[in-house]
C-alpha cells in the first residue's frame, strides 16, 4: 500500500507539496515495528509494571510499592531493602516475641536491622537470624529480666546485638534466690550464638550469659561477650553445662568473684577463644 502519494494514469507517482508534508512510504500491511510496540512497555511477569519501571520483570511479586520482607530482595524497587521487619515464612510481625510465637519449630526468625526493645523467651527449636541486612538488630531489654531466656528447645541465634538485660530470678539447689544471666539464660534446652555481640547487661550470677545445670551442650562461635557486670559471680559467663568457645572474645566484663568466665564441674572448650 502507498500512503500520502497520488498515483497517475502511467503508474507514475506523484509528489505534491502535500506529499511532502505526509511523506510517500510503503507500508507493510502486515506486521508492525518494534518501536510501534516498544520493549519498555513489556509487562513480562504480569504484575501491572513494565520492565521499564519493574526491577525484576521475571518476578511477580516485585514491582514499585510492593510490600517488603526481612529476605535480602528489594521488593519494592526503591533501590534498598528496608531496616526494621521481622519476617516469618513471608509474612511480617510487629515484634520479635510475636514471630517466635507464630513460628512453626524449626522455623527462621529474619531480623533485618532496627532497635527491638522487649525480652523474648523461647521454648522451641528455633533460629533467629539477623544477618540478612547490613545493619545489626539491636535486642534491647527491658530491664526487668533476661533479655533473651531460653526454656527449652535448640535454639540459634546470629547477628544478633544483646544488651539491657538484668537478670531471671532463679532458686539453685540451696534454696538461694539470686538474679542469673543479664543477657540470655539458657535454663533447658541448647544454644548456638554466632556473630553476635553480648553486651551491657548486668545480673547477680552471670551478668552476660548464665548456661544451667539442665541445659544441653552449647557453643559459642565467633561472638563477643563484652562490659557486662555481675554484682557476685562471673561478669560475662557463668556455666553448669558442656560449653564450647570458637574464635570468640571475653573482654571487659566486671563481677565481684571472676570477671570473665567461671564453669562448675562441666567440660569447657576453647578454641581459639
Amino acid at each position: 500500500m502507498l500512503s500520502g502519494c497520488h498515483l497517475m494514469d502511467s503508474g507514475e507517482i506523484l509528489r505534491t507539496c502535500e506529499d511532502l508534508v505526509a511523506g510517500c512510504t510503503a507500508v507493510e500491511d502486515s506486521g508492525s515495528s518494534d518501536t510501534d510496540t516498544g520493549s519498555d512497555l513489556v509487562d513480562a511477569d504480569g504484575d501491572g509494571f513494565p520492565s521499564a519501571d519493574d526491577c525484576n520483570d521475571g518476578d511477580p511479586s516485585i514491582f514499585p510499592g510492593a510490600d517488603e520482607f526481612c529476605d535480602g530482595i528489594d521488593s519494592d524497587c526503591d533501590g534498598t531493602e528496608s531496616s526494621g521487619l521481622i519476617t516469618v515464612d513471608g509474612v511480617n510481625h510487629d515484634t520479635i516475641q510475636g514471630a517466635i510465637d507464630s513460628a512453626p519449630t524449626d522455623s527462621t526468625v529474619h531480623i533485618c536491622g532496627g532497635d527491638w526493645n522487649e525480652n523474648i523467651v523461647i521454648s522451641q527449636t528455633i533460629s533467629l537470624d539477623g544477618t540478612s541486612h547490613t545493619e545489626t538488630p539491636l535486642l534491647n531489654g527491658l530491664g526487668t529480666t533476661s533479655t533473651v531466656h531460653i526454656a527449652g528447645g535448640d535454639v540459634s541465634l546470629t547477628g544478633l546485638n544483646i544488651r539491657g538485660g538484668s537478670g531471671l530470678a532463679r532458686t539453685d539447689t540451696w534454696g538461694t534466690s539470686n538474679l542469673v544471666g543479664g543477657g540470655g539464660v539458657v535454663e533447658a534446652g541448647s544454644l548456638i550464638l554466632s556473630d553476635s555481640i553480648i553486651s551491657g547487661n548486668t545480673a547477680e550470677t552471670g551478668g552476660g550469659i548464665f548456661f544451667s545445670d539442665q541445659a544441653e551442650a552449647s557453643e559459642i562461635r565467633n561472638s563477643t561477650i563484652t562490659q557486662n557486670t555481675a554484682s557476685y559471680l562471673s561478669g560475662g559467663i557463668y556455666t553448669e553445662a558442656p560449653l564450647i568457645l570458637t574464635s570468640s572474645t571475653i573482654t571487659e566484663n566486671e563481677a565481684l568473684y571472676v570477671g570473665g568466665l567461671y564453669a562448675v564441674e562441666t567440660d569447657l572448650v576453647l578454641d581459639d577463644s
